[in-house]
C-alpha cells in the first residue's frame, strides 16, 4: 500500500528512510480510503515518537499518489491557544491545502501564506466560503462555521481526509472550545484522524462516538537496529554490536532520539563504538544539543512562569531522588500553594507529557527515561544550587558511564527472562497435569495422572505495579501478579516470580520469596491467592518440602515449556541463538586461510557432509581467501567469513573491505597468485557462487549441497 517516492511536501525524511513504521502508515492510509462506521481514528503516541513525521508522510503519500481523497493536515500549536485565532489558522490552512490539491500543485505548500494572501489566490467558491465564515460575529458561531468547512468540501463532491496533529493541546485550551470542538467533529461524515499525546487523547475523545485506535510504540528491536546501521553509514559514524544495544536501550528505541544522537556525533566528529563515546555525545545532546533545547521548549510551553518552572524542577528532582521514585501529592500541593496554583493542574500537564505518573495519592517518576531526568538533575544543580556548569557536565558524564554497564546488564538479563505475562494471560480454565506446577512430581518422572484446573486470568501486571517496594528485590520483567476467577466463580490472585539462579533454589531463597509475595497478597487484600516460583534449574529437596507445606507452586523452565505448549502460547522463551550460523574474522596472509578450512571442515562434518564434499569445501574456501588477500587492497587486512547451515546445504560468505571491482571483472577474473587456480576452480568445486558489491568492498557467496 505504501508507495516509494522521491518528492516530499511536509515530510522531513524520504519515505524509504522512515524505518519501522510501514504497518502504521498502511493502517492510517487504509482508514483514509476505506473509512468505517467509526470515522474517527485516534493515534496515541508518547512524546518524541515520530508521530508528526508519520502524519506528514501520510499527507505526502495521499497528496502525490492519487486524486480522489483530499488530505488536509492541521497541527495545533502551543504558541496559539486562543479559540478564534486557532480557528482562523485552521480556515487558512484548509483552504490553502484544498486549493493546492485541486490544482495538483504541491509547490504551493512550500509557503505558509497569511489570510490576506490566501484570499487573493482563492477560487470563487473558496472565496465565498471564507467570506461567509468571516461574516460570523460571535466566537461560537465562527468556530461552528470554520470547523464545518470540511463538510462543505464533502457536499461539493470531494472526499476530505482530515488529520489533526498535536490534538492533545486542545486539553490546554479554554473548556468551552474543548466542548464545542468535540461536538463538531462528532458530526463529521468522513474519515479523520486525531493524533497526539496518548494520555490526553483518551481523556478528551475516548468517551465520544465509536473510534479506532492506533498506538505508536517504540521501534521493534530489529527495526531499531536497522535504523542504527543506516544512520551509521549515512553519517559515517562507527558503531559496534555492544554500543548499538546500549543506544537502543538507553534511548528506548525512540527513532527521534536515535536520529539526534547520530546527527550530534557527526557534528562532533565522534564515533559511537564505545560506551564512553556514546555517553559523551548523549551528554552533549542534553547540555548543548537538540534534546536540551527540546526539553527547554517543552517546559516553557507547559510552565510559562519561570518561578513556577523552577519550583517544579526542584520537586521533580526531589521525587526522582526519593527511595521509591515517588512523593505524596500533598507535598506537591503544599509547595505549589505559595504560587496560588492548583497542583492538580500542573501535574496534569506533566502527566500528559509523560514527565510524571500519577499513582493513587502519589506522584511518581520513571527511571527508564534517563535523558529526561539527567536534564532535570542538571537544571536543579545549575539553577537552584548554582553549581559550576563544568562540574555538573563532568559529573553527569561520570554518572552516565557508571549507569551504562548496569543498564545493559539489566537488559541482557531481561532478554533471557520468560514472558510470564503472556503465559498467565492465556490461562482460561484449562486442565493441565499437576507435574507442570509441581517440580517435586516432575523430577520423579513418574506420571501420577493428576490434573490442575487453571484459573481464568483477566488482568496481569508487574508485581511492582501492585507493590512498588518489591522492586528493590527483583528486576522488572521477573515478577507478575494476575487477577482472575477460579472455576467455581470465586476471585483468585496468582503471584509469580522468576528466580534467575544458576543452581537449584535453596530453602532459604524459597522462603524469602514466599514471604515477599505473601506480603504483596496481604497489601492487595487478596482473600484467595496462589504463589508460583519459576527457576531454570529447579529446587532442592529442602526447598520443595517448604513449598509443599506452604502450598506454593514450583516449575523449572522445562515444565514451563510443556505448560506453554498445553495452553497454546508461543514465544514464552526469549529468542535463542541460531546454532546453525558461525562467523569468523581472520587476518590476511600467514596461511590463516588454513584456520578457516579447519573450521569449515568441522562444521560440515557435524552437518553430515561426505568426506569428498568436505575436501571440496575446504579447497574452495582456501582459494576464496587467497583471492580476497591478493585483489582487495584491504585497509584493515581482515577477511570476514560466515558459515550458515540451511536445509541440506552449507552457505559460505567471504567478504572484505577494499576496492570495489565491476561485477563482470570479478566473474571473469582468475587468480595469478601462489596456486594460480582462482575463481574457475571455485566454480567447479561448489554448486553455486555469487558475487556482490558492498559499500566498500566485495562479497562472495558459495553454496555446497549435500551429496
Amino acid at each position: 500500500m505504501v508507495l516509494e517516492m522521491c518528492n516530499r511536501i511536509y515530510s522531513r525524511v524520504p519515505l524509504q528512510d522512515f524505518i519501522g513504521r510501514n504497518t502504521e502508515l498502511d493502517f492510517v492510509i487504509r482508514h483514509s480510503v476505506q473509512g468505517s462506521q467509526a470515522n474517527k481514528l485516534l493515534v496515541l503516541a508518547p512524546p518524541t515518537s515520530g508521530l508528526s513525521e508519520l502524519l506528514r508522510q501520510v499527507f505526502d503519500i495521499l497528496f502525490l499518489s492519487q486524486e480522489e481523497i483530499m488530505p488536509l493536515y492541521f497541527s495545533f500549536s502551543h504558541a496559539q491557544k486562543q479559540a478564534r485565532k486557532t480557528a482562523e489558522n485552521f480556515l487558512v490552512t484548509l483552504l490553502w491545502q484544498s486549493s493546492a490539491f485541486r490544482r495538483h500543485d504541491p509547490g504551493m505548500l512550500c509557503v505558509s501564506p497569511t489570510k490576506e494572501e490566501v484570499k487573493k489566490l482563492l477560487s470563487a467558491q473558496d472565496f465565498v466560503w471564507m467570506d461567509f465564515i468571516d461574516g460570523e460575529s460571535s466566537t461560537e458561531s465562527y468556530l461552528q462555521a470554520v470547523f464545518n468547512l470540511p463538510m462543505r468540501f464533502l457536499s461539493s463532491g470531494f472526499k476530505p481526509f482530515l488529520i489533526f496533529d498535536d490534538a492533545h493541546i486542545i486539553s490546554e485550551m479554554e473548556e468551552p472550545f474543548q466542548q464545542l470542538f468535540c461536538q463538531l467533529i462528532e458530526n463529521f461524515r468522513f474519515p479523520y484522524v486525531l493524533a497526539g499525546r496518548r494520555r490526553a487523547l483518551l481523556s478528551l475523545f475516548g468517551l465520544c462516538s465509536p473510534f479506532l485506535t492506533l498506538r505508536l510504540n517504540p521501534l521493534k528491536e530489529e527495526d531499531a537496529r536497522e535504523l542504527i546501521e543506516k544512520l551509521s553509514k549515512e553519517k559515517n559514524v562507527k558503531v559496534n554490536e555492544q554500543t548499538a544495544d546500549l543506544i537502543r536501550e538507553q534511548l528506548q528505541a525512540n527513532p527521534y532520539l536515535i536520529g539526534v544522537l547520530f546527527e550530534e556525533a557527526s557534528k562532533m566528529g565522534f564515533n559511537l563504538d564505545s560506551y564512553r563515546q556514546v555517553e559523551m555525545v548523549i551528554n552533549e545532546m542534553i547540555f548543548s544539543g537538540q534534546v536540551g533545547r527540546y526539553l527547554k521548549r517543552l517546559f516553557d510551553d507547559i510552565l510559562p512562569d519561570k518561578l513556577v518552572q523552577r519550583e517544579v524542577i526542584g520537586l521533580l528532582h526531589e521525587t526522582a531522588q526519593s527511595e521509591n521514585k515517588r512523593l505524596p501529592f500533598s507535598v506537591w500541593e503544599r509547595k505549589l500553594k505559595s504560587y496560588n496554583l492548583q497542583a492538580h493542574d500542573i501535574l496534569q500537564r506533566l502527566y500528559i507529557h509523560e514527565i510524571v505518573q500519577i499513582a493513587g495519592a502519589d506522584v511518581e517518576v520513571s527511571e527508564d527515561n534517563a535523558l529526561l531526568y539527567d536534564y532535570v538533575k542538571a537544571r536543579y544543580r545549575l539553577e537552584i544550587l548554582n553549581e559550576p556548569r563544568a562540574l555538573v557536565i563532568g559529573e553527569n558524564l561520570l554518572s552516565a558511564l557508571k549507569r551504562a554497564p548496569r543498564m545493559m546488564a539489566r537488559f541482557y538479563r531481561k532478554s533471557t527472562s520468560l514472558d510470564l505475562k503472556a503465559l498467565l494471560s492465556a490461562f482460561n480454565f484449562q486442565e493441565v497435569p499437576v507435574k507442570f506446577l509441581d517440580y517435586g512430581v516432575f523430577r520423579t518422572e513418574i506420571e501420577n495422572g493428576e490434573n490442575i484446573t487453571l484459573p481464568q486470568i483477566v488482568y496481569v501486571a508487574e508485581t511492582t505495579a501492585f507493590y512498588p517496594s518489591i522492586g528493590q528485590f527483583i528486576e522488572r520483567g521477573f515478577s507478575y501478579t494476575a487477577l482472575g476467577f477460579k472455576e467455581s466463580g470465586e476471585e483468585v490472585g496468582w503471584l509469580v516470580a522468576q528466580l534467575d539462579l544458576a543452581s537449584e533454589v535453596t530453602k532459604s531463597v524459597a522462603e524469602f520469596w514466599c514471604d515477599r509475595l505473601e506480603i504483596v497478597a496481604f497489601i492487595c487484600g487478596f482473600q484467595d491467592f496462589r504463589i508460583w516460583l519459576v527457576t531454570p534449574n529447579g529446587f532442592t529437596e529442602e526447598a520443595l518440602q517448604l513449598l509443599k507445606e506452604r502450598a506454593v507452586y514450583s516449575s523449572n523452565f522445562q515444565q514451563i515449556q510443556f505448560l506453554a505448549e498445553t495452553v497454546n502460547v508461543s514465544g514464552v522463551f526469549a529468542q535463542k541463538t541460531n546454532h546453525n550460523e558461525y562467523e569468523m574474522v581472520l587476518p590476511m596472509g600467514e596461511d590463516t586461510e588454513l584456520i578457516a578450512a579447519y573450521a569449515a571442515e568441522e562444521i560440515a562434518r557435524r552437518a553430515g557432509f561426505s568426506p569428498k564434499s568436505i575436501n571440496k569445501i575446504k579447497t574452495a574456501l582456501i582459494e576464496a581467501c587467497i583471492n580476497a588477500s591478493e585483489h582487495s587492497h584491504s585497509p584493515d587486512g581482515k577477511i570476514h567469513q560466515k558459515f550458515k547451515l540451511e536445509d541440506d546445504k552449507l552457505i559460505i560468505t567471504i567478504s572484505n573491505r577494499g576496492i570495489r571491482m565491476p561485477l563482470e571483472e570479478l566473474k571473469n577474473q582468475q587468480s595469478e597468485g601462489r596456486r594460480g587456480w582462482g575463481l574457475k576452480l571455485i566454480r567447479g568445486l561448489m554448486d553455486d557462487i555469487k558475487f556482490m558489491q558492498t559499500d566498500d568492498g566485495v562479497k562472495i557467496v558459495m553454496v555446497k549441497n549435500k551429496d
